[in-house]
């Protein structure tokens, strides 16, 4: 049985597929650059045009850290998603404070309140953002649970011990630790947020968490990823959740991880021709297909975000990079 669950006798490497997802997308962005946003900060007596927007914005490109500096195509993605954190404090708090930093990344309460505070202030000084005031809000906290969820999804892989072969049934250990793997409740609100007329800035991070959804699965054995991102997909773009054992009594399906991933591409309207395929090939393909139906749906997207904000500057990027995943499938 190769790692892919298919018996085959043909020698298939062990692949994680987030891992070439991470690195496919860093690849495909080598070549994309974008304009850092000046600093605004709330106590400035004329709010720049769109200060609240670039808030919210510069708060999701803290929390999303690799992902957003892949993207990028950042040399030092730690560095630059400490300085963008950074930035988010200084814009509130009108200094550095290491603190506020930390509480920031950490997603604390106290801290998110003062920064939906100051979306909320700036909003309502700028003639441009004032009527989406409440949307900005509602977004910001979307985003923020969201956020949060993933976070505690990638801590519960932290406890799950690695195993380098495929079981028959989940160990007692990983059991315990899916609750907060597949816990998708704050994803879910965050996709039907009431946006208003910021419904493309909403459904653009919805799918930045699912990229970060998708690199949660990384982290863990073969036989855990789906349940990372099984509701995620179902949310999304309708993808069917195959039967998952929730307990250690229950035997787990062989092949239902690379299974999953193809009948995922086709939903995403990106079928690829599994007969003519072998397993690994399938795997690549299927991968390259998901994000290129992320890709399909941020230009949709795209299409109604405020094109002189940032948030419509880095989303060319992404979808160029996700859109050339499939040149950079390793087979």
């Amino acid at each position: 049985m190769n790692p892919y669950g298919y018996k085959t006798a043909t020698n298939v490497p062990r692949c994680h597929a987030a891992a070439w997802l991470v690195s496919s997308i860093a690849l495909a962005a080598c070549a994309a650059t974008t304009t850092p946003a000046e600093p605004t900060t709330v106590t400035n007596a004329v709010v720049r045009p769109h200060a609240a927007h670039q808030l919210l914005v510069d708060s999701a490109a803290c929390w999303f850290g690799g992902i957003w500096g892949d993207i990028e195509a950042e040399a030092n993605r730690e560095g630059a998603t400490e300085d963008r954190c950074k930035l988010v404090v200084t814009t509130v708090y009108g200094h550095d404070d290491s603190t506020r930093y930390l509480q920031l990344r950490a997603l604390q309460p106290d801290t998110l309140g003062d920064v939906k505070t100051a979306i909320v202030k700036m909003a309502r000084a700028d003639r441009l953002d004032a009527p989406n005031a409440g949307a900005l809000a509602n977004i910001f906290d979307a985003l923020a649970a969201a956020d949060r969820e993933t976070m505690l999804a990638r801590r519960a892989t932290r406890r799950i011990e690695r195993d380098a072969n495929t079981p028959e049934k989940l160990s007692v250990e990983e059991a315990a630790a899916l609750p907060a793997l597949q816990s998708a409740t704050a994803f879910d609100a965050l996709h039907r947020v009431d946006a208003g007329t910021l419904r493309g800035e909403a459904d653009a991070l919805t799918m930045l968490v699912l990229l970060d959804r998708m690199r949660v699965a990384e982290q863990v054995p073969l036989h855990l990823k789906l349940y990372a991102v099984a509701e995620p997909l179902r949310e999304t773009f309708s993808v069917p959740i195959p039967e998952l054992p929730q307990d250690a009594s229950r035997p787990l399906a062989p092949g239902q991880w690379v299974t999953y991933l193809v009948q995922a591409a086709a939903q995403m309207r990106h079928a690829i021709p599994v007969r003519e395929m072998t397993p690994r090939e399938r795997h690549e393909n299927a991968m390259a297909g998901i994000l290129e139906g992320i890709a399909d749906q941020l230009h949709i997207d795209q299409l109604t975000i405020s094109e002189d904000t940032s948030l419509a500057r880095f989303v060319p990027h992404a979808i160029r990079a996700l859109q050339q995943s499939r040149e950079r499938a390793p087979l």
